[in-house]
């Protein structure tokens, strides 16, 4: 599924399958942003301080739980139960959300 992204993007690697927990965490701990749905890679990014975007295909009552947590995330919440429901205006809409988020002084 990944294979049009990738072949889109000069230089992408693919990495699925490829890593250990750890090395998908220090790899993740490396990029500028991470945009992904629901997902252990995204909890594990935005626990890692790496900003982070969750796309949440989920009911209302249910988004706080499942958002991202830590110093730098953004969500988008879909308009309904599934992913398809989650428009592109509102995914670029969290991006814009984060971007705007003041930057963190180094630890």
């Amino acid at each position: 599924m990944a294979t049009p992204l990738l072949n889109a993007i000069p230089g992408a690697i693919d990495l699925c399958g490829k890593l250990t927990l750890p090395e998908a965490a220090a790899c993740i701990q490396r990029c500028a942003i991470y945009i992904g749905n629901d997902s252990g890679l995204m909890h594990l990014a935005a626990a890692s301080g790496t900003p982070t975007i969750g796309l949440c295909g989920t009911t209302i009552d249910r988004a706080e739980e499942m958002a991202p947590a830590g110093k730098r995330v953004a969500w988008a919440l879909a308009d309904g139960p599934s992913m398809e429901a989650l428009s592109v205006n509102d995914a670029y809409a969290a991006c814009v959300r984060l971007l705007e988020m003041p930057a963190l002084s180094p630890a």
